[in-house]
């Protein structure tokens, strides 16, 4: 009970904790931000419907962004309209969804407009692209090691037999799988064979870097496809990327001299272009363009290096070329 000699004053203790809550308030962390989604899932492409190269690639890339935001502020779309374009070899155009919190499947209503608009923006005669879609999200694995004796037979039932093998081992749902060496007969003169499957990004690390399959421990690792005209982004060569390129140093694709494209700076200190101050193809004559493939004055990845294989002759290439399945 309060006496009248402490009535009226204030409370010590409560005063204390007070000042306590606040500066704990201070010093507490701001809220984080969500993680950014993946860009393969901010991203949806129209494929040709029959693949050949865009006569006008470059054009096509430069104004499908706009395009693509017109149709979207005619559909009164509350999205965010700034989008990136990518069109490959075979003719097919991808739009990346800029900011990170958005997932490309909140388009999807729009994407039958999208489709129309640039087929008749950009014509390519009796090929035209077909409707948008989702880019996949899984990741692709490569499992070692397994046992010829216990391949499955038919090849047909690969997909049903891993499957299953895969869940009660980790507890992982596959959506596809397929052997690295399509002819059984190859695969059965060696003592192993390969399998690449695909799984959602959240059960990557639950595979990686092992898995108990058939009695045995099995290695597993990331699998990275490509092609004769894929472009390692270190060394600049042709027929794979960049993590299992197995060079030590970086390759200049301005130069070719031994240092990535951002280092790249002309030795000129008054260069006319500037190219002592920024990376800069062919900026003056102090700093000629030297491809590091055919050794001619344009970058490493001109689409007309003669180094370059014909987009029209290019297959798939293994996916995990240490180890033949």
């Amino acid at each position: 009970m309060a006496t009248k000699k402490n009535r009226g004053k204030k409370n010590p203790t409560a005063n204390t904790w007070a000042t306590k809550v606040a500066e704990a308030n201070k010093k507490a962390s701001p809220p984080k931000a969500p993680a950014p989604i993946a860009s393969a899932a901010r991203r949806f492409f129209a494929p040709r419907s029959a693949p050949g190269p865009h006569p006008a690639a470059a054009d096509l890339k430069a104004q499908l962004p706009d395009l693509a935001g017109s149709v979207l502020r005619e559909a009164n779309c509350s999205l965010p309209r700034s989008l990136k374009a990518i069109v490959n070899d075979r003719g097919s155009v991808t739009l990346i969804v800029v900011d990170t919190s958005v997932p490309a499947a909140s388009y999807a209503l729009y994407f039958e407009a999208l489709t129309t608009k640039l087929n008749q923006s950009f014509p390519v005669g009796e090929t035209p692209r077909l409707p948008f879609r989702l880019a996949p999200t899984s990741i692709q694995l490569a499992i070692h090691s397994l046992p010829v004796n216990y391949m499955p037979h038919p090849d047909e039932d690969m997909f049903s037999d891993h499957s299953e093998s895969i869940l009660n081992s980790n507890d992982v749902t596959i959506s596809a799988a397929r052997f690295l060496t399509p002819n059984r007969q190859s695969r059965m003169e060696k003592r192993a064979y390969l399998v690449v499957v695909n799984v959602e990004p959240d059960s990557v690390q639950a595979m990686l870097p092992s898995i108990y399959l058939y009695g045995n421990t099995r290695t597993v690792e990331k699998a990275y496809s490509s092609s004769p005209i894929t472009q390692c982004q270190k060394c600049w060569k042709y027929g794979y990327v960049k993590p299992l390129c197995q060079t030590e140093a970086p390759t200049c694709p301005l130069c070719s001299l031994q240092h990535t494209k951002a280092e790249h700076r002309c030795p000129n200190p008054s260069c006319p272009s500037g190219g002592n101050l920024k990376a800069i193809l062919n900026c003056c004559l102090a700093s000629p363009a030297r491809c590091s493939n055919c050794g001619e004055a344009h970058s490493a990845r001109s689409r007309d290096c003669p180094e370059r294989p014909p987009p029209n002759q290019c297959t798939p290439l293994p996916l995990t070329p240490r180890e033949p399945g």
